[in-house]
């Protein structure tokens, strides 16, 4: 699927041609507000405040960028050419005139910043929270590297917005929407308005249709708390995070998280770690083999003629009741 820029979804070929559509996301005086805007203008970069104030947790719909892989963009691409695609700003909540808060183009902007330069294009919209939340996800959700986790996240939260609840509601309504689209209980949530207002937000998104990211997306919230957080807060790559995930037992699965982030481990270090970490299957087999193949032999050997070799025999028993008492 083509990229659809933060442009096209406002003002082009995207929404706006689809009045029901636009109206369900924006609000029914949408044309209006989005043409409220004070057109292409150079900002000074320090106006520009990184507050988010428009997302649940005050945190970009990005979780995390790779510094080594900005800093050389912004020398090799930024320093170059200037940045291209201006930043989508909007006046800064309770700020003072002349103040913004940015909405979308995040990336750009620290390119700006790492690069030292004083002003950056930008257009200013005066949008709510909403509208600034739909845009900055809008803006990213399509980009290749945007991971399944923030796809996750950012769609949750957006069906937050939209259903007036929080994103613990709106995971239970997914999942008994998908129950009752497979006929396991009655029928009526598929026609209701949450379920109307569901569709809707997929269709406005446009990557995966609602049972799609219940099959795919949903599944992440499974994973252990501290790896999602960790990746949220921009502390470690999705794909470590996910790896590390693989290691079951809490403590040394923590220990490796840690370990990860304070000693910037790559990929193919955690990798390394977890095969340590983690038994193979051959290994948590083995034992129980060697076992069972042991008592075959003692059962069919003529140990049981031999008083010394059975005095042993139940002083292993005895051992192993012990063992098992342990349990």
């Amino acid at each position: 699927m083509a990229r659809r820029s933060l442009k096209e979804s406002v003002q082009g070929s995207g929404l706006l041609e689809e009045p029901e559509l636009k109206a369900f996301v924006f609000g029914p005086n949408a044309l209006d507000k989005f043409a409220d805007t004070s057109g292409l203008q150079s900002l000074p970069r320090t106006s520009i405040h990184l507050t988010f104030s428009f997302t649940s947790d005050r945190k970009p719909v990005r979780h995390y960028y790779d510094q080594e892989e900005l800093r050389q963009w912004a020398e090799v691409d930024i320093k170059v050419n200037g940045i291209q695609s201006p930043l989508w700003v909007r006046p800064l909540p309770g700020g003072k005139i002349g103040e913004y808060e940015l909405v979308a183009g995040l990336r750009r902007y620290l390119a700006a910043e790492i690069l030292n330069l004083e002003n950056v294009p930008a257009i200013i919209c005066h949008w709510t929270n909403e509208q600034a939340f739909q845009a900055s996800l809008s803006e990213n959700i399509n980009r290749r590297d945007f991971t399944c986790l923030e796809h996750l996240d950012g769609t949750l939260n957006l069906l937050a917005f939209k259903l007036n609840t929080n994103v613990d509601s709106v995971v239970k309504l997914l999942y008994r929407m998908n129950n009752e689209a497979k006929k396991i209980v009655n029928q009526n949530v598929l026609v209701n308005p949450e379920h109307e207002a569901v569709l809707a937000v997929f269709e406005f998104l446009g990557q995966v249709s609602w049972q799609s990211f219940v099959s795919t997306r949903l599944p992440l919230i499974n994973k252990p708390e501290e790896i999602l957080e960790a990746i949220r807060q921009g502390k470690i790559q999705y794909t470590k995070g996910l790896e590390i995930s693989k290691v079951k037992d809490d403590p040394k699965r923590q220990e490796l998280l840690q370990m990860a982030i304070s000693e910037k481990l790559s990929l193919k270090e955690i990798k390394e770690y977890i095969k340590i970490l983690t038994p193979t299957l051959e290994t948590m087999i083995a034992p129980k083999n060697r076992f069972t193949d042991t008592c075959k032999r003692i059962k069919a050997a003529k140990v049981w003629d031999n008083p010394k070799k059975v005095k042993r025999l139940e002083k292993l028993m005895a051992q192993l009741e012990d063992l098992l008492q342990d349990e």
